[in-house]
């Protein structure tokens, strides 16, 4: 499932890299995150949580590249500190906040693992949290569930598809009620159901979806917003799926030739999930070889 950026990054995700070389050692690593233990075990939350930020801050440094399980650790830990009731008060806009912060932190690091099952699992209790505290109408409670919709299509079996589809269904539902049919993240929601659907053999079902929310995306946002392109290559990819290669391509080659910067992005997702299913599934797996040929298409 290719998704565009509807939100921007959290801050703890792209803070600029530390001049020279340097890379904390082991020992400095567990020095903060004891003292971090010992402040949370104390009871002071600010404290505590100030100390799992540089934690997370030497984290980036050590480990830029990707999530380490120290890292998810220390995620998780900040969020459990927030899902305190008594740190939770929707009153106060320090601690609240700080609790959508870590809730957002907690997601992109599950977006960014390579363990999908794990992902799955801390997605689970972050959904859980966040349906308790903020409700499922919430978008930062819908960005948790599409992530985990992502992430079952990614292995990519029976009951996982059944599981993304059945998700994706619920936020459709309660977007259309809260946000309406014309809505940017209705839309999107739409489009993600599209590919669930596609992916699962209902074709009929997901060319509805698809070719009704690129007409809207094209009529609301234009032809080269990156909404359309998203729904272009979609599109393509439900042609290319259904054995229509050569509309497939020209759709790919139209991306490409309105937004190359858009088109090389969206090459690389492609590539980077067919990579992650082909954990799940032979490298021969139609619905591999198809995301690879698309990125190759769309590179030109």
């Amino acid at each position: 499932m290719y998704k565009p950026v509807l939100e921007p990054h959290p801050p703890a995700l792209h803070r600029p890299s530390k001049v020279g070389t340097y890379r904390p050692t082991k020992a400095v690593l567990d020095r903060v995150t004891k003292e971090a233990d010992d402040l949370q075990a104390a009871g002071n939350v600010p404290a505590a949580i100030d100390k799992l930020e540089e934690l997370a801050a030497l984290q980036d440094v050590s480990d830029p590249t990707g999530v380490s399980n120290n890292w998810s650790r220390l995620v998780l830990s900040k969020l459990v500190l927030m899902s305190k009731p008594d740190a939770i008060d929707h009153d106060d806009p320090r601690g609240f906040t700080l609790f959508l912060d870590s809730s957002n932190l907690l997601r992109h690091a599950c977006g960014r693992m390579q363990n999908e099952d794990k992902s799955l699992k801390i997605l689970g209790k972050l959904c859980g949290i966040q349906e308790t505290t903020i409700g499922l109408d919430h978008p930062d409670t819908q960005e948790t569930l599409l992530l985990m919709a992502s992430t079952l299509q990614v292995i990519g079996h029976e009951a996982q598809l059944a599981a993304a589809r059945n998700i994706l269904e619920t936020i459709f539902a309660v977007q259309i009620q809260t946000n309406g049919n014309d809505d940017t993240h209705t839309k999107m929601t739409a489009l993600y159901l599209g590919e669930v659907l596609m992916d699962s053999g209902d074709f009929d079902a997901s060319t509805r979806f698809i070719e009704a929310t690129e007409a809207a995306f094209k009529k609301t946002h234009g032809h080269a917003d990156p909404c359309t392109l998203h729904a272009k290559v979609s599109l393509a990819m439900l042609r290319l799926t259904m054995g229509r290669n050569a509309e497939a391509e020209a759709i790919l080659k139209l991306v490409r030739e309105t937004d190359k910067s858009f088109a090389e992005g969206a090459a690389t997702m492609l590539e980077d999930v067919a990579k992650k299913m082909a954990k799940y599934a032979v490298e021969t797996h139609p619905r591999i070889k198809n995301k690879n040929t698309a990125g190759k298409w769309l590179r030109g």
